[in-house]
């Protein structure tokens, strides 16, 4: 009879440890796939990010180059208002001189 105890204890000992590393592994197998889910998610969000960055870089880029394209464009038109406003004055230095002319004769 105290064998049979024994036996009976040492095999309900052996199925509550094979019930533990059942359901130890299956508690691995299933951090085993959120991990790799997570991994993919991680991939998935690194290239998103990678996207972001290059979309920056162009929209930096492109800003960029409308701001020089429109301070080349500030300086055209400052040139050629510099343009205008010499010849409003060489006219009016000719209309001067003529009515100079003039007014000796």
């Amino acid at each position: 009879i105290a064998h049979e105890r024994l036996w009976r204890l040492e095999h309900s000992d052996v199925q509550y440890l094979l019930t533990e590393k059942k359901g130890l592994l299956d508690r691995a197998a299933r951090l085993s796939s959120q991990t790799s889910s997570t991994e993919d998610r991680c991939r998935r969000l690194q290239d998103d990010l990678e996207r972001t960055r290059a979309q920056v870089k162009m929209a930096a880029e492109d800003a960029r180059e409308r701001r020089n394209e429109q301070y080349l464009t500030t300086l055209l038109w400052i040139k050629e208002e510099e343009a205008y406003q010499a010849k409003i004055a060489q006219l009016k230095n000719s209309l001067a001189e003529e009515f100079e002319i003039r007014d000796e004769l």
